[in-house]
Order: structure tokens, then sequence, then C-alpha cells
């Protein structure tokens, strides 16, 4: 039965069990101080957006800009007292 072992074992030998296969490589080691302080000087504070979003926010700041024209001509229209358009 030396094949029975074959994902488990090494070469012919069945007690030495694949270090790949042991507990300890699946545990998650929180980084260390040096390594946390190192990530948080190296990390970019936003990345450059694309012209897709550089698109829609021109669309939506217009949209916004032209709903605040549209309500300050209805609120002139109002108080003049053309109560529609």
């Amino acid at each position: 039965m030396a094949g029975a072992y074959a994902a488990t074992t090494i070469g012919r030998n069945p007690g030495h069990r694949h270090p790949k296969l042991e507990n300890h490589m699946f545990e998650r080691k929180p980084p260390s101080r040096a390594v946390q302080q190192a990530n948080k000087a190296f990390k970019s504070a936003q990345p450059e957006p694309t012209d897709y979003e550089k698109t829609q926010k021109a669309v939506l700041d217009n949209r916004e800009r032209l709903k605040a024209e549209r309500l300050a001509r209805d609120a002139v229209a109002n108080k003049d007292g053309n109560g529609s358009r």
C-alpha cells in the first residue's frame, strides 16, 4: 500500500508528513508593528479616478448646477405672481 499515502508522504517513507499539509501553515499571523507602519506609510491616499468616473462626476455636477438655476428661476417667477410657467 505504498501508493495509498502518496498525498501525505514524501517518497516511500509513510511516517514523514508533507510540510504543506501541516496545520501551522493555515494559521494567520498578524503583521508586526514595523510591517504595519510601512504599509501605512506607503499606502496611496486615493487611486486616480478613471475617465468614466471623471465624466460621471462632470455630468452630476452639471445636473446639480442646472437644477439650482431652475429652482432659482421658479422661485423668482413664483415671487412675481406667475404661479405657473
